[in-house]
């Protein structure tokens, strides 16, 4: 039985013909730094479906989700990529995580305090 993701035409043209465990073999799972946030790949057979690979923050539980399109095939982060709206849309997850958000907001001028009062009523509802 063909996964319903291939039949409906949405499997990804770089992991064409390979199997599950060829996909594993493929993913990078070394550390990566971002400004000084260290991230690290979990290792998943069904990124051939997604558009987005999951990341650890720090070596902790913590994860976020990075679309593909800042990476390459493998899950290394682009040279000169900017994905600092993936880390302030997270910005709880990543304090858990025991990171300082300091470096990536004062370039950007991000207000914690107003961007949560701003998308508190979008959570709480």
């Amino acid at each position: 039985m063909r996964h319903y993701a291939i039949e409906n035409g949405y499997d990804n043209p770089d992991y064409k013909g390979m199997t599950n465990k060829q996909i594993r073999k493929t993913v990078n799972q070394k550390d990566q730094f971002y400004k000084g946030i260290k991230i690290n790949c979990i290792v998943r057979c069904d990124y051939r479906w997604m558009k987005a690979k999951r990341f650890t923050l720090n070596g902790t539980n913590q994860n976020i989700w990075i679309p593909n399109k800042h990476l390459e095939m493998d899950g290394t982060l682009k040279a000169g990529e900017n994905i600092d709206y993936v880390f302030m849309k997270r910005w709880k997850q990543c304090t858990k995580a025991g990171i300082d958000l300091s470096c990536i907001a004062g370039s950007k001028g991000w207000n914690f305090r107003k961007w949560d009062l701003e998308h508190r009523e979008v959570r709480e509802a």
